[in-house]
């Protein structure tokens, strides 16, 4: 006897509902780890892409480091024609890094502890002041440095820093910063003028014109002619001076600045202001960070 279609309520022979749910579960048991060991693989990644970024950083400091060091130990040379100039550049290999090395002579730059009036507005002027602004950043600049609390016709003394959360030192500065605290002094005079001051430099040293910042050259009253020679010869379009009667750099404060690069976009910059020693251990001493 043909019968008819199924009724409501039954169910085809063979046919287990409880196997088909177990088979539902299954899938979704494997579709979970599947998510799960995804978010492990790519947590794993993300931390092993942090460890060999970590990694590379630390090859690029040391490299940077080595640059210091052997920048330290070619300005140490007793030989004369070995010896590093204390300004110029140089190209350092160090563990398969490429390294940049560039000098700056301390005693080549502005003395902010031993400028003059004249000198300091001139200082003022070529950082971009001018008129009744360069009038009150030079005296400003005076009175923080002096040792009594009088402002000058122009300047600021403690009163006229109520307020900010600092007072004129009345003394030397102890750093480029420090000039950035001086009221009229705007950072970018700052900018302008942090690779050509130095409050660095040993007991009786005077200025130095041979290795100097052409922007020092004329604050120092050494003349535009000579400012504008040792333009071209930092460019490359005339020889640097030799080091004619330096008989040693022991005790003379230069800036070493490094790049470290590794030729895939890293890059490490590091920049010391150091004084030789003379001496094999320490072989120089570490005058400032910047």
């Amino acid at each position: 006897m043909i019968g008819g279609p199924p009724s409501a309520g039954s169910r085809e022979e063979g046919e287990d509902p409880e196997a088909g749910f177990a088979l539902l579960v299954a899938v979704l048991a494997m579709a979970l780890i599947a998510v799960v060991a995804a978010g492990v693989i790519a947590s794993t990644r993300g931390t092993l892409d942090i460890a060999g970024a970590e990694r590379q950083r630390a090859r690029l400091e040391a490299a940077a480091d080595a640059g210091v060091v052997l920048a330290v130990r070619a300005l140490s040379m007793t030989e004369r024609e070995r010896r590093w100039a204390p300004d110029g550049r140089h190209r350092l290999r160090f563990d398969g890094i490429e390294i940049d090395v560039s000098l700056e002579d301390e005693r080549g730059k502005i003395p902010l502890n031993a400028i003059d009036e004249q000198q300091a507005r001139r200082m003022f002027e070529a950082a971009g002041a001018e008129g009744e602004a360069l009038d009150a950043v030079s005296d400003a600049f005076l009175d923080w440095r002096d040792p009594d609390g009088n402002p000058r016709p122009h300047g600021a003394e403690a009163a006229a820093y109520v307020g900010l959360g600092r007072s004129p030192r009345n003394g030397p500065f102890r750093s480029m910063d420090e000039l950035g605290g001086v009221r009229g002094v705007t950072p970018a005079m700052v900018a302008r003028l942090r690779s050509a001051v130095t409050v660095i430099g040993a007991e009786g040293e005077g200025f130095d014109e041979r290795y100097a910042h052409p922007l020092a050259l004329g604050v120092m009253g050494v003349g535009a002619a000579s400012a504008i020679e040792r333009e071209r010869e930092i460019a490359g379009e005339r020889p640097v001076l030799p080091l004619q009667a330096v008989e040693s750099l022991v005790g003379r404060g230069i800036t070493i600045r490094v790049e470290a690069r590794d030729g895939q976009g890293g890059r490490y910059r590091k920049a010391e202001i150091v004084q030789l020693t003379g001496r094999r251990d320490p072989a120089y001493l570490v005058r400032a960070v910047e």
